[in-house]
């Protein structure tokens, strides 16, 4: 069972590796803010993903770090939002706030 459990957390460490990339890649060609913004939170959610791998169940017990990894993936959504908004509002012509 040990086998599967740390396939399956390989492949979210991975799904969060992509999901940085494609921030990156979209920063990179727009330098949105909300792009730049959504990558720390993006980096800062990794780095809670390694460390739960090092000591979960330490880690688990830490409501401080379970509030700050739920924080930032609120973070990464709220800046993909921002992002999608602010192009979408440009594509029409319309000035984002």
């Amino acid at each position: 069972m040990s086998g599967s459990s740390s396939l399956f957390a390989s492949l979210a460490q991975f799904g969060g590796l992509l999901f940085f990339a494609a921030l990156l890649l979209l920063w990179l060609r727009t330098r949105s803010p909300w792009l730049l913004a959504g990558m720390m939170a993006s980096a800062l959610s990794l780095l809670c993903r390694v460390g739960f791998l090092f000591d979960a169940a330490g880690l688990s017990q830490m409501p401080v770090f379970m509030g700050v990894w739920q924080l930032a993936g609120l973070i990464e959504a709220v800046c993909l939002l921002g992002y999608a908004i602010a192009e979408y509002s440009s594509a029409r012509g319309v000035r984002a706030p």
